[in-house]
């Protein structure tokens, strides 16, 4: 009997917008848990047209979004609490170059 053949074929490269998204939620952890001090540099990241859809499908402005992180600081320190990220989808937006 032959024993089953490995593949080891390279993975696909992680896509930079699963990355991106990846990073940000690591941080959203981290300031939850109370680990991080400043957000200056998420707000930096964020756009002004900025959105995040929540589990729940709700969509969260850049201000909405920093408005409940500033208020969640340290809301989870010293329980078991991870976010998880699945399903990431890039959308195409595009603004009209007309005045």
């Amino acid at each position: 009997m032959s024993e089953p053949s490995l593949s080891l074929a390279p993975r696909p490269a992680p896509r930079p917008e699963a990355a991106e998204v990846e990073a940000l939620h690591a941080v959203f952890q981290a300031w939850f848990l109370g680990e991080l001090d400043d957000l200056g540099a998420c707000e930096r990241r964020l756009a002004p047209g900025f959105e995040l859809v929540s589990p729940a499908g709700e969509r969260l402005g850049r201000g909405q979004l920093l408005e409940l992180l500033r208020g969640g600081k340290g809301r989870r320190r010293g329980e078991d609490f991870a976010i998880r990220v699945e399903a990431v989808r890039a959308r195409r937006v595009c603004q009209s170059l007309s005045s």
